[in-house]
């Protein structure tokens, strides 16, 4: 039989191993639980993909163009003139037309035979108030219009009603000075037609005589 004094420490020493039995159980189930069980991974943290800056594209602005230098216009052509002339050998008489409205008639005289006045399309030309003839001893020549080479439109005292010319178009100085009229009215380039022919009977080639 145990005394007192061996009780005593066997209490303590059953109470001290529960103690420790029941300290350790816990721990040694968590043990065994942690070797029993495998850890379990850890997924990895998703990968962020940084957003991707947008390509800088050029804004669909018109490049600039350099300024053009303005190009040299010339001035506007003066509108055409409508004034043309006829003159017709078969009757010895000139009209001046604008448009169709009949501005000027006059008789005239042409080329006599053999210095015939030439027929055809033309231009008026130079324009002088005074022309001497360079081929007939310079002959005055007044209100000058000339038609081709050395054929002229020019005022003359003496106007027969048939050709009595060296070629040139005689127009009548006296009057109301028709010559002078046409003079002031035509302008260079204005057409000037010749046309027909002369079937009348022959006429003197010598200016009368003044009384």
């Amino acid at each position: 039989m145990e005394t007192d004094g061996q009780l005593l420490p066997a209490v303590f020493g059953r109470w001290l191993a529960t103690c420790v039995i029941a300290l350790w159980l816990p721990v040694s189930r968590g043990f065994a639980q942690t070797e029993a069980t495998p850890a379990r991974p850890v997924p990895p943290a998703p990968r962020v993909t940084p957003p991707i800056a947008p390509e800088a594209v050029p804004s669909p602005t018109t490049p600039a163009t350099p300024p053009i230098a303005p190009e040299a216009v010339a001035p506007p052509a003066p509108p055409a003139s409508d004034k043309r002339v006829v003159v017709d050998k078969t009757i010895q008489k000139l009209f001046a037309y604008e448009g169709e409205r009949l501005v000027l008639e006059s008789r005239v005289s042409t080329g006599r035979t053999g210095w015939g006045t030439p027929k055809g399309e033309f231009t008026a030309g130079d324009k002088e108030r005074m022309h001497y003839s360079r081929l007939f001893n310079n002959a005055p020549m007044p209100w000058s219009v000339q038609v081709h080479g050395h054929f002229f439109i020019h005022g003359f005292s003496y106007v027969p009603d048939y050709p009595a010319s060296h070629g040139c178009i005689r127009m009548p100085t006296g009057g109301d000075n028709p010559a002078k009229r046409f003079y002031e009215w035509i302008e260079p380039g204005t057409p000037v037609t010749v046309t027909g022919d002369w079937v009348g009977r022959p006429r003197p080639e010598k200016q009368p005589k003044k009384k």
